[in-house]
């Protein structure tokens, strides 16, 4: 049966970035009066190139018709129906929707949906997809109004044509080799007359492409040498200073040690690999140690730190900012971090000259070269970057990964991954599913995403339920408490109610 609590629009499992952005980009001048979203369900197992042509198809249609297209959704099917189908060349979810997110990585208005797939028990038909994900953007998209949704399907599935001779809408593409099925549903005058449906006039141009004829690609869920460490950075009691008000620090800070225990057995567990073919090692990164390792590199220099922790005279406060519910292998941008004023302020302040940068980890560089163009612009140089991560015996290591320990924490200060609600706000969002993909943020094996997002909130349920008086939102980070409200909750809500209703949604999709 459908977990009706996963329906729910305050659910928020659906990215709508790439429509927000569409929306925001919509000149003063634009052309269009009318607008849509597309949507299409399938097994994906794989995807292939066939699936992205018919939604282009689909796109191209609709605007040759003046209809402005702002988004589309690849919503993979339920591991049951792909069990049923696929046989003994089924692949698990988690797989797919990782595929897919790969196959569409450039993509500018293509996303995938995890809802059908991550949220539910059972396979649902393809109609309750598309009501569903009408509410869902009903309720998050305000800026325009009365968006249709198209279903986009190929003429091997013609017959779908009849689920919306009165309700909804649809696009047919035409198909090689189904020739036969789209003149049978063109022949009919409750078709072709019917404003609901639209047959296109375009076909796809892959006659012979289909998932069951494809290699399925592997998935790299473990290191890529024998021996590499995971480390996580472990931030003292500075996270849980908000929450010290009536209650006693040595308590807190026993409960936060504790939790941090768990992680790391968590993620211990998640990588064992029983045959041994590789040997991950866990290893705290403790700020107190990075802060001496930071004073005593930078004696003779100046310095522009954009750590959180680490500071000096000179600082920015940077943060990536993503999108939420989504893939998140890539920042949207960079800006500031929640609640501090303008890189360009920030940059306005140091004189020119020539500087180290100091930053904690530099896995993608991205926010490194931001900066450094920003910075080239007002005169100031960089000769060279400090990386805290690297301190004393971490040098020569080969680290698989980098997390920082207020991220699982949740509602820690300045914890979580910065996103963007659909609204436009900045807010903090706990490193869990359904907000954020530790596939790409703290690359868990996709086969352990829902398991390790579980066990997160356990843990923190684990953690308010040991503290007394019990913790409420309000007194959580500032930017947490804007995505709880967003979602529903009230500033007096106990953190420990916010945990069971996440569990309540997750625990049943293991």
């Amino acid at each position: 049966m459908t977990n009706l609590n996963t329906s729910d629009p305050n659910w928020l499992s659906t990215p709508l970035q790439k429509i927000v952005n569409k929306i925001d980009n919509l000149s003063d001048k634009n052309p269009y009066n009318k607008f849509a979203i597309l949507l299409t369900t399938g097994a994906f197992c794989p995807i292939h190139e066939g699936h992205i042509e018919m939604m282009e198809l689909a796109k191209k249609e609709l605007e040759d018709q003046g209809i402005c297209v702002l988004g589309g959704y690849l919503s993979p099917a339920n591991d049951e129906y792909v069990k049923y189908k696929c046989k003994n060349t089924a692949i698990s979810a988690s797989h797919r929707i990782v595929l897919c997110n790969q196959k569409i990585a450039k993509n500018d208005w293509l996303m995938v949906d995890k809802w059908e797939s991550y949220y539910n028990d059972k396979d649902i038909y393809f109609t309750y997809v598309i009501k569903r994900l009408k509410r869902y953007i009903s309720k998050h998209i305000k800026k325009i109004r009365n968006i249709d949704l198209y279903y986009v399907f190929g003429a091997d599935n013609a017959d779908f044509v009849f689920d919306f001779t009165k309700e909804g809408r649809c696009i047919c593409i035409q198909r090689p080799g189904y020739e036969n099925n789209f003149q049978k549903i063109s022949s009919n005058s409750c078709i072709t007359k019917n404003i609901r449906i639209i047959l296109s006039k375009y076909s796809t141009s892959r006659p012979n492409k289909s998932s069951s004829s494809m290699k399925i690609p592997d998935l790299k869920e473990r290191p890529l040498y024998p021996d590499m460490s995971y480390l996580i950075r472990d931030e003292g009691n500075i996270t849980i200073e908000n929450w010290t008000h009536n209650r006693q620090i040595s308590g807190l800070s026993k409960a936060r040690e504790n939790l941090l225990k768990n992680l790391k057995l968590l993620i211990k567990e998640i990588f064992y690999d029983p045959n041994r073919q590789y040997n991950l090692t866990i290893q705290t990164l403790k700020v107190n140690e990075q802060y001496k390792f930071f004073k005593k590199n930078t004696k003779n220099t100046k310095n522009i730190s954009l750590d959180l922790y680490c500071k000096d005279k000179y600082v920015i406060d940077v943060s990536r900012e993503f999108a939420i519910s989504d893939n998140q292998e890539n920042a949207e941008k960079i800006i500031p971090r929640p609640n501090k004023e303008s890189l360009s302020r920030q940059i306005k302040k140091i004189p020119a000259g020539k500087y180290v940068l100091i930053d904690d980890d530099a896995a993608s560089r991205y926010t490194l070269s931001k900066i450094r163009k920003m910075l080239l612009g007002k005169n100031i140089k960089i000769k060279s970057t400090l990386l805290l991560s690297r301190i004393n015996n971490l040098k020569k290591i080969n680290i698989f990964d980098v997390i920082d320990f207020r991220d699982f924490l949740i509602g820690s200060r300045d914890g979580g991954l910065v996103v963007t609600l659909p609204n436009g706000k900045i807010v903090r969002s706990p490193y869990t599913l359904p907000y954020v993909s530790n596939i790409t943020r703290a690359k868990i094996p996709p086969s352990k995403d829902m398991f390790f997002s579980i066990k997160i909130w356990e843990l923190n349920k684990k953690f308010f339920k040991s503290l007394n008086p019990p913790i409420l939102l309000k007194e959580t980070d500032k930017s947490f408490q804007q995505l709880m409200k967003y979602i529903g909750f009230k500033s007096n809500t106990p953190m420990e109610n916010i945990c069971d209703w996440h569990l309540q949604r997750l625990k049943n999709f293991n």
